[in-house]
C-alpha cells in the first residue's frame, strides 16, 4: 500500500505539475494570440497610414508642380514685363527729348516775334477749341474763307513749323497772342 500510495503520489505530482505547465502554455497562448492580434492591429493601422502618407505625397508632388509651373509663368510674366518697362522708358525717354526740342523750337519762335501755329489733328467744339487756346495763353479766331485758311498754311509749311498741339482735324491755332481754328467748309 505504500507503494500504491506512493505511486499515487508521484502521479499526482505528475498530473499537478502537468497541470501546471499545461495551464501556462495556454495562458502563453492566449498571450500569443492577443500579441498576434495587436500586431496585426498594427500592421493594419501603419498600412493605413503608409496609405494616407502615399496619397499625401502625392497630392503634395501634384500641387509642388502646379507651383513649379506657376513660379515659371509668373518668371516669364515678370521678364515680359520687364521687358516691356524698359521699351515703355525708352519710348518715354525718346518723348521726353522730343518734348524738350519742341519746347526749344517753340520758346525760339516766340523770341522771334513770329506768328506760331498749332495744326491740331483732334475734332472739338467752338467752346472747347477757345478753352484749349485759353489754356495756352492764346485766343481762337476764325478765318472764314478757304484761300485765306490755305494761305495760313501755306505760310505756315514755309517756315517749317511742327504741329505742337492738337485742337480740330483741320483747325491751327496761333501761339502767344491768339489760337486760330479753321473749320473745312463742306
Amino acid at each position: 500500500m505504500t507503494v500504491c500510495l506512493g505511486l499515487m503520489c508521484v502521479l499526482l505530482l505528475v498530473f499537478i505539475t502537468l497541470y501546471i505547465t499545461i495551464t501556462a502554455e495556454r495562458d502563453m497562448l492566449k498571450s500569443y494570440k492577443n500579441t498576434v492580434e495587436e500586431f496585426n492591429q498594427t500592421i493594419n493601422s501603419l498600412q493605413d497610414n503608409n496609405t494616407d502618407l502615399m496619397t499625401e505625397k502625392d497630392q503634395l508632388k501634384n500641387n509642388f508642380n502646379s507651383l513649379s509651373r506657376m513660379k515659371l509663368e509668373l518668371e516669364t510674366r515678370v521678364n515680359d514685363l520687364s521687358a516691356e518697362k524698359s521699351q515703355l522708358q525708352r519710348s518715354f525717354d525718346s518723348l521726353s527729348q522730343k518734348k524738350l526740342e519742341l519746347e526749344t523750337e517753340l520758346r525760339r519762335l516766340s523770341t522771334q516775334g513770329n506768328d506760331t501755329f498749332f495744326i491740331s489733328n483732334e475734332l472739338m467744339s467752338w467752346s472747347e477749341s477757345r478753352k484749349f487756346c485759353r489754356d495756352r495763353g492764346a485766343d481762337l479766331i476764325i478765318i472764314n474763307t478757304e484761300e485765306k485758311q490755305t494761305e495760313v498754311i501755306r505760310e505756315e509749311q514755309k517756315h517749317q513749323i511742327q504741329a505742337l498741339s492738337a485742337v480740330s482735324a483741320s483747325s491751327i491755332q496761333r501761339s502767344s497772342l491768339s489760337c486760330l481754328s479753321v473749320f473745312e467748309f463742306i
